[in-house]
């Protein structure tokens, strides 16, 4: 019986230990296994049968057991819990929680170990990477410098880390004091609106998070500059925000850096529009005060300046100052009178490293010179730099920055972009004295040009007047002479005479139209009419060669045209002569069209063409024809005769008359030349805008007027249009004439339109519309041609 009772205690405890929820198992002194529950199976992967009898260091670490004192022979108190590691079959590592205690027999000796173990991995292995976020949290807060922040917005007090404390040099027992709305109390009040604003925006659920950059006062009274960004993360029952939590960057090297990124952004671009300026500027001394008053801005300096060195009299190295700027000051600044006629005699510290072509710089309280300390600190001079001007080896002079507020440390970007504008500026100076040089030796050779037409013009007439008799006699004798021999050679005389002649004609031509001295005369031209009389003039020399002539006129084309009627009858000549002359067998044509009509201005392009199907002109040969006494070459001059100027004057009086000319051809396949007038004005008969858009007449000088202008220049003209005509003269016209600025002579146009409309006057209305249109096309040559009419418009008003 009593065995029976064994056994069903036995089997009841094994029943009991197999529905423990934890894992149990008992070893015996030789550390062997004695019993495994299934929860021990499960937790380790081995079961009953591949443990029990086998020793525990199949599933357990050696540190393991010495901390778990399984095998010590020490009491183990039942309510101590051990956390182990044990080695699960499939060899992964495994937490455990465990409890420990000692087997007796019934005499109490110890006889083994009971366990009683759960699988904690889990929960194991989540503190283990909170815990390393923590350590890498800390290691990043620390080494990156982010402040964190923790708000109760109800009570106002805030919780800060080191770092936070540390961006504004403080430790964290002295914010204390100040804890509640601390960055309320130390930040910046330009940026605290800006801050609220969007704090604002995230409480009312706008945006996910508040973001804002703004600045803190450091304990040293410097404002540092902070990245903060936060979240809500803690609503009461009325969805107002509790709690929130944020963190703090400083960013005061990336906004300074950005900042002097700006300035050199700045720099650069003033120092861009100055060498533009410098480059479109004629006078190069205005050019440089507009430039001091962008570099100036741009740099933020109290002062800048040019001066220029010199020799006195007495042969004395000195310096005066030529331009200046001075910030806060409006419009032209005169140059200071106290700085002119300086002697640098006492001043070679700052003239030395000038000459030898380096930059003078620093603070002046750094500067060694005792003297020149003291002549800075009299002008309140904090800072400076002096940048030379070298101009064709020498020093000109120098241009200078000076800081007055604070003692400025020049940067490198600084230093070499004030360096690229001396540069720039050292270049202009010189093109300046080459410009007064070329304008020197340009009336020298105008005034050698006008000689040298008066001797052509004079020894012409002298030459002309012997030739003509030799004519006159060789006509005299051509009827008494019947010795044929003789009358050759009389044929002969005659014969040299008339070419002679001829190039004499072209010579005084092409002088005059080099000198400026060709008058042109515009009037009503009929064009097919012109063909005509060419056409009949080489019409036996066409005959002659068998050749046929084409005449071609467009139907637009008006029935007369404002035009110099002789000079393109004899720019025709020319061209219908050279084809008739270099064709042997072919066809001659020659055309006119209209392009670009305006019926409205009554204007239209005329462009007038001569083709052949002659030897015609090698490509690279095509412009030397248009050159005084070039002719192709290879070029027979006994065959086809000619003295080369016949092109040279045809191109040249086309330029004259607003128009310009071109040449198309391949060798032996002929030639087409191409004369273009732009914007002439058609008849009286074609268009009423004839009278009141003489465009051409503005256009070309010294022009016949028209019937409705000289109705019109009758009637007088008031005395105010004329006066405001003459302020215009005064001002904007002469800004215009010296500068030539597009935008300039667009509100001259304007202003002059203004006036003509105000009067009713429609030649100074017709000046304006074609001044306007120049300027909107850019046409800077009939811009300058239309300029330099004006004072002459203006008399003629007044008589």
């Amino acid at each position: 019986m009593k065995d029976q009772e064994l056994k069903e205690q036995s089997d009841y405890s094994k029943q009991l230990l197999h529905t423990i929820p934890s894992a149990v198992f008992t070893l015996d002194n030789d550390r062997k296994v004695t019993s495994w529950n299934k929860m021990a199976a499960r937790i380790t992967g081995y079961e009953a049968s591949e443990v029990i009898g086998q020793n525990a260091e199949k599933f357990s670490f050696h540190p393991c057991r010495e901390n778990c004192r399984l095998f010590c022979g020490e009491i183990v108190a039942p309510e101590d819990n051990l956390h182990c590691k044990i080695r699960h079959k499939n060899g992964d590592v495994r937490y455990i929680l465990k409890n420990v205690d000692v087997l007796r027999d019934d005499r109490g000796e110890i006889i083994g170990r009971i366990e009683c173990f759960n699988d904690v991995t889990d929960k194991m292995l989540v503190e283990e990477r909170l815990k390393e976020s923590e350590m890498r949290l800390n290691l990043t807060t620390s080494s990156t410098n982010i402040g964190l922040w923790d708000w109760q917005l109800k009570t106002g007090k805030t919780v800060f880390n080191e770092q936070w404390a540390a961006i504004i040099g403080y430790t964290l027992a002295e914010l204390e004091p100040i804890n509640t709305n601390t960055w309320i109390k130390i930040g910046h009040p330009d940026d605290i609106a800006v801050s609220g604003a969007r704090m604002n925006d995230h409480f009312a659920g706008l945006t996910d998070a508040y973001e804002c950059e703004m600045r803190l006062k450091h304990k040293s009274g410097q404002w540092v500059w902070v990245l903060v960004r936060g979240k809500v993360i803690e609503w009461d029952e009325n969805g107002k925000p509790l709690r929130m939590v944020g963190t703090h960057i400083d960013i005061t090297e990336r906004k300074n850096t950005e900042e002097e990124l700006r300035g050199k952004e700045r720099l650069i671009a003033a120092v861009a529009m100055s060498i533009k300026e410098l480059i479109e500027t004629p006078d190069y001394l205005k050019a440089v005060a507009r430039c001091f008053e962008l570099i100036g801005e741009a740099t933020k300096v109290d002062r800048v300046y040019l001066f220029a060195s010199y020799e006195d009299e007495q042969g004395n190295a000195a310096v005066s100052q030529v331009v200046r700027w001075e910030a806060g000051e409006n419009g032209p600044q005169a140059v200071n009178p106290e700085i002119q006629n300086i002697p640098l005699r006492g001043r070679e510290s700052i003239i030395a490293p000038l000459l030898r072509g380096e930059a003078y710089y620093g603070t002046v309280r750094e500067l060694k010179d005792a003297t020149v300390r003291e002549i800075f600190a009299e002008h309140n001079v904090q800072a400076i730099i002096l940048l030379p001007i070298n101009v064709r080896g020498r020093l000109w002079g120098a241009v200078g920055f000076d800081e007055c507020k604070y003692e400025r440390r020049w940067t490198e970007a600084e230093y070499s972009t004030l360096s690229a504008f001396a540069n720039s500026l050292e270049k202009t100076i010189e093109r300046s004295m080459i410009a007064d040089e070329l304008e020197a030796a340009k009336l020298g050779a105008e005034a050698a040009n006008e000689l040298k037409s008066q001797f052509v013009a004079s020894i012409s007439h002298e030459i002309r007047t012997p030739i003509q008799a030799i004519l006159g006699y060789s006509a005299l004798l051509k009827d008494k002479i019947e010795n044929e021999q003789s009358a050759n050679y009389l044929s002969a005389i005659e014969k040299a005479g008339n070419t002679l002649m001829s190039l004499i004609s072209d010579i005084l031509d092409l002088s005059k139209i080099e000198a400026g001295k060709i008058e042109l005369q515009p009037g009503e031209v009929s064009v097919r009419r012109l063909f005509d009389d060419i056409s009949e003039i080489f019409a036996w020399r066409i005959e002659e060669k068998n050749l046929a002539l084409n005449i071609e006129v467009d139907d637009d084309l008006p029935r007369t045209v404002l035009l110099d009627e002789v000079r393109a009858r004899q720019i025709l000549f020319n061209l219908v002569g050279n084809a008739v002359k270099f064709t042997k067998a072919g066809t001659i044509t020659v055309s006119a069209r209209a392009v670009n009509r305006d019926l409205r201005a009554g204007t239209l392009d005329l462009v007038l063409a001569v083709a052949d199907t002659g030897i015609g002109i090698p490509e690279d040969q095509q412009q030397a024809v248009f050159e005084p006494f070039k002719q192709k070459d290879g070029q027979s001059n006994k065959m086809y005769g000619g003295t080369g100027l016949g092109l040279a004057i045809s191109k040249r009086l086309t330029e004259v008359m607003g128009g310009s000319i071109e040449v198309k051809s391949k060798s032996g396949l002929g030639a087409t030349f191409t004369v273009t007038f732009p914007l002439v004005i058609a008849g009286k008969a074609d268009g009423a805008a004839h009278s009141a858009r003489t465009k051409d007449a503005l256009r070309r000088p010294e022009r016949q007027e028209t019937a409705a202008e000289a109705g019109q220049a009758d009637r007088p003209v008031p005395g105010e249009m004329l006066e405001r005509l003459e302020q215009l003269k005064e001002g904007l016209w002469l800004d215009c004439v010296r500068t030539n600025r597009v935008n300039d002579i667009k509100k001259l146009a304007k202003a002059i339109r203004e006036i003509g409309d105000s009067y009713r006057h429609e030649e100074t209305i017709g000046y304006a519309e074609t001044l306007q249109a120049y300027a909107r096309a850019f046409d800077l040559k009939n811009i300058k041609m239309l300029l330099e009419r004006f004072p002459r418009l203006i008399d003629r008003l007044e008589r």
